[in-house]
């Protein structure tokens, strides 16, 4: 599978995770719950903290949540797009 749309505006350093959102905090960094049940946090980067009403209404609904990123020091996610 190719990610063009990702890979084009963050890179082929940017991965890519999907689930529903169980979380946001005041910081914004969210927990998302993955398919397979296991919650990853992440960090908001300024690119994801104008999705922040797209974010709350996916939380609310428990809608699918795709997640792109990038792992940086001390296992922490930098979410770059979320959708």
């Amino acid at each position: 599978m190719v990610l063009v749309g990702p890979t084009l505006t963050h890179s082929t350093q940017a991965a890519h995770d999907a689930g529903t959102i169980k979380q946001i905090n005041a910081d914004m960094s969210f927990t998302l719950m993955t398919a397979d049940g296991k919650l990853v946090r992440f960090q908001c980067s300024a690119s994801c903290k104008t999705a922040l009403g797209h974010m709350m209404r996916h939380r609310n609904e428990n809608a699918h949540t795709d997640v792109y990123y990038v792992a940086e020091a001390n296992d922490t996610f930098l979410a770059l797009d979320v959708d």
